[in-house]
C-alpha cells in the first residue's frame, strides 16, 4: 500500500482535479495513514507452528533419552546399567538429533525475535530468561540443603549417583551454552540484517539450491559428534547449529532446498543409524575418524529430515501445541530432578528393562506436566524462576500469536 505521502507528490499538486482524484478504493486505504499521520504498521509475520511442535517434540526426546541412559551406561544421576537391544537403540538413535535440533531451533527462534525486539532488548530478555533459572537451580537445593541440613539433597542412600545438585550445571549445560552463544553470536546476527549480511545469506541460500548441496553445511560441525555431548569444549562447534538456525529461516530458499531433500536425507539417516547401532552392539573396532563422519552426517540427515517433514506435516496450530509452546522450556528445566527419583525407585526391579524403561518415561512424563502446571505455570514468581513471561503480558503474548 502506498503512504499518503507519495500519493501527494509536488508533481501531482499541479496537474488538474480530475487528472489526479483518486478512487474510491485508494481513498479508503490511504484514510488510516491519513488520519494517524503514520504509515501502516506492517503485517504481522505469519507464525511457524512446525518449529514449535519440533522444540516440543524435542524437549520430550530429552525425557525419553535421559530414560534410556538409565540402562545403557549414560551421564544420568540415576545408572542401573542393563544392556538391551531396544533400550541401547532408542538411547542412540535420540542422541544423534535432540542437541543439534535443539539448537538450530534457538537460532531460528532469535531470527523471529529480532524481528520483533531491538539488540539490547534481546541482550536483555536472554539474560533473564536464560540466567535466572540456571542461577536459581543451581542455588536453591544448596541453600537449602546448608540452611536445615537436609544432606538427603545431595545423595540419597544405595545410589551414589544420585545427586540432586550436580558439580557443574548437569542437564542445565544446554541452558548455559545457549546463553554464551546467544550473547556471542548477537554481533554477527546483527550484521547478517544489514545489507550485506543479507547479500550473504543470499549467497549461500543460492548455492544450498542446488541439489544435494544442502547437505555440505555438515562439513562445518564435523567437530562435534555424538560422543563429544560430555567434552565442554568441543561443545562449543554447537554454535554452528544455532548460527544455522538463524541464517536458515533468514532466506525462504533454504527451506524449499530442505523440503526437497528431506526424504533423501530421512533414508540416509535411517541408513546411517542401523550402522552405527550395529557397529555399537557388536562392538566394531573402525577408525575413530570415519566413526565421527558417520555419525555426523546422520545427525546432519536426521536434522534435515525432521525440518524438512515438519514443515511439511506439521505446521499448524492447536490447543495442545498453544499449551507446549509455553510449556517446553520448564519441562525442561523440571524433568532431570523428577526422572531422578522415578528412576532411583523403579531402576532396580527385577522387571524386563523395557517394562521399566515405559514406566520410568510415562510415570516421568505425567508427573513433570502435572509439576508444571500445578507448581510453576500459575504464579509470577515461579513463572520467573523458571524464565517464563509473567501471566498477564504471556497471555497477550499468545493471544496476539
Amino acid at each position: 500500500m502506498s503512504s499518503l505521502s507519495e500519493q501527494t507528490t509536488p508533481e501531482g499538486v499541479a496537474l488538474s482535479a480530475t487528472a489526479v482524484q483518486p478512487s474510491l478504493q485508494a481513498i479508503n486505504e490511504a484514510r488510516p495513514s491519513a488520519v494517524s499521520g503514520l504509515a501502516a504498521p506492517p503485517p504481522r509475520p505469519e507464525r511457524r507452528y512446525d518449529v514449535d511442535w519440533l522444540r516440543a517434540g524435542a524437549v520430550f526426546a530429552v525425557i525419553a533419552l535421559h530414560s534410556a541412559l538409565i540402562f545403557s551406561g549414560g551421564t544420568v544421576n540415576v545408572q542401573h546399567t542393563q544392556h538391551t537391544l531396544t533400550v541401547d537403540t532408542i538411547a542412540i538413535y535420540l542422541s544423534v538429533w535432540i542437541i543439534p535440533l535443539l539448537f538450530l531451533l534457538a537460532g531460528a527462534a532469535t531470527k523471529f525475535a529480532l524481528k520483533r525486539h531491538t539488540p539490547k532488548d534481546y541482550r536483555s530478555e536472554r539474560v533473564k530468561r536464560l540466567l535466572v533459572p540456571i542461577v536459581a537451580w543451581l542455588a536453591v537445593p544448596t541453600i537449602v540443603a546448608h540452611l536445615f541440613g537436609w544432606d538427603f539433597l545431595y545423595q540419597l542412600p544405595g545410589n551414589p549417583r544420585l545427586s540432586f545438585t550436580v558439580v557443574g550445571t548437569g542437564h542445565l549445560w544446554f541452558i548455559v551454552y545457549l546463553l554464551a552463544f546467544s550473547l556471542v553470536a548477537l554481533p554477527l546476527f546483527v550484521f547478517l540484517r544489514t545489507p550485506p549480511g543479507v547479500r550473504a545469506i543470499a549467497r549461500l541460500a543460492s548455492l544450498c539450491g542446488q541439489p544435494g548441496a544442502i547437505f555440505l553445511l555438515a562439513i562445518p560441525v564435523l567437530g562435534i559428534s555424538p560422543a563429544d555431548n560430555n567434552n565442554n569444549l568441543l561443545r562449543c562447534f554447537y554454535l554452528f547449529y544455532f548460527i544455522y538456525g538463524f541464517i536458515i529461516f533468514s532466506d525462504p530458499r533454504f527451506g524449499r532446498a530442505i523440503d526437497a531433500q528431506a526424504w533423501y536425507a530421512l533414508a540416509a539417516g535411517v541408513v546411517l543409524i542401523v550402522m552405527i547401532v550395529f557397529m555399537a552392539e557388536t562392538n566394531m573396532q573402525i577408525n575413530g575418524s570415519v566413526e565421527r563422519i558417520v555419525a555426523v552426517i546422520d545427525r546432519w540427515c536426521w536434522v534435515i529430515a525432521l525440518l524438512g517433514l515438519g514443515h511439511r506435516f506439521l505446521n499448524r496450530t492447536n490447543r495442545v501445541l498453544r499449551y507446549l509452546t509455553e510449556a517446553t522450556y520448564p519441562i525442561y528445566i523440571l524433568h532431570f530432578l523428577i526422572l531422578s527419583l522415578i528412576g532411583y525407585a523403579i531402576a532396580g526391579r527385577d522387571w524386563p528393562v523395557e517394562l521399566k524403561y515405559v514406566v520410568i518415561l510415562g510415570l516421568t512424563i505425567v508427573a513433570t506436566l502435572l509439576a508444571y502446571d500445578l507448581l510453576v505455570k500459575r504464579t509470577n514468581v515461579t513463572r520467573f524462576l523458571f524464565g517464563m513471561k509473567p501471566k498477564r503480558a504471556s497471555t497477550q503474548s499468545n493471544a496476539g500469536e
